[in-house]
């Protein structure tokens, strides 16, 4: 599990919004569907005034914003995954290990469980490193 407020635990819940969105946006397209909402009434009023289904138009501006949503998660996710890529690219210009964890604390402001599981390390390592070298002057 990604620590709170890091980079990874940042797309997860991106990742969980846009599942949820999906979800809803095929809930509303369930009611459109042919049949959808059909019951038989044999109460006058019904067949007077109508059933109480929603027409498509009625759907339309919820559709419109819960596409308008996903598409925000999709990009989001696609600027973070990018960025973690990009993350990734720099670690492995920097030589040591002792050095990539320096970047990441300081330059990059990842967590210190974050670091030592994207380096293989361990956490306490991770502090160790850090307490030696206080960061950027």
């Amino acid at each position: 599990m990604a620590e709170k407020g890091s980079l990874l635990a940042e797309i997860e819940i991106e990742k969980r919004m846009l599942e949820a969105l999906e979800h809803k946006r095929d809930r509303i397209i369930s009611k459109l569907g042919p049949g959808a909402g059909q019951s038989t009434s044999y109460v006058d009023a019904d067949n007077i005034h109508g059933s109480s289904t929603r027409a498509f138009e009625a759907y339309l501006p919820e559709m419109v914003e819960n596409e308008r949503k996903i598409g925000d998660c999709k990009a989001a996710i696609e600027t973070y995954e990018k960025l973690l890529r990009t993350i990734q690219y720099q670690i492995n210009l920097v030589d040591s290990k002792k050095n990539k964890i320096i970047y990441l604390k300081h330059y990059v402001g990842l967590k210190n469980a974050e670091i030592a599981q994207k380096l293989g390390t361990s956490v306490q390592y991770v502090k160790n490193v850090l307490a030696e070298n206080k960061g950027p002057k």
